[in-house]
């Protein structure tokens, strides 16, 4: 009998298809997994600007200036001051209307709302 090295086509097409197989399951968990990574890393950065608002309050900085601070540092700081995803700024909002995110209007006595664009129900908001 004839010894024969190596694969054949029918075995090598199976194999290919598991592989392509495997990896269309396998992508959405991935991706998925990314969003999440750049969800958490944007909600840290957001947490980090609420305690540095915080920190400017307490070292007396008020109105306009506690804002034009908090800006300087958000700008200084690219990493921190901006969303992972898209690169934008966050939104900081100072006044005192209701504030509408998705379907939830939000009507407290906040002094300033830090958000996203891209993750609109992520947000910090600091009393």
């Amino acid at each position: 009998m004839r010894r024969i090295d190596g694969w054949s086509l029918k075995e090598l097409l199976i194999v290919i298809g598991l592989i392509v197989l495997l990896a269309t399951l396998v992508y959405p968990v991935v991706q998925l997994a990314r969003y999440r990574s750049y969800e958490a890393r944007c909600r840290a950065n957001l947490w980090n600007c609420a305690l540095k608002y915080q920190e400017l309050k307490d070292q007396g900085y008020k109105g306009r200036e506690l804002r034009r601070q908090l800006l300087w540092w958000m700008s200084d700081n690219p990493q921190v001051g901006s969303c992972p995803m898209t690169g934008h700024s966050y939104i900081i909002i100072t006044d005192f209307s209701p504030l509408h995110i998705g379907n939830e209007v939000w009507e407290d006595n906040r002094e300033v709302i830090v958000l996203c664009h891209c993750h609109p129900d992520l947000g910090e908001v600091i009393n």
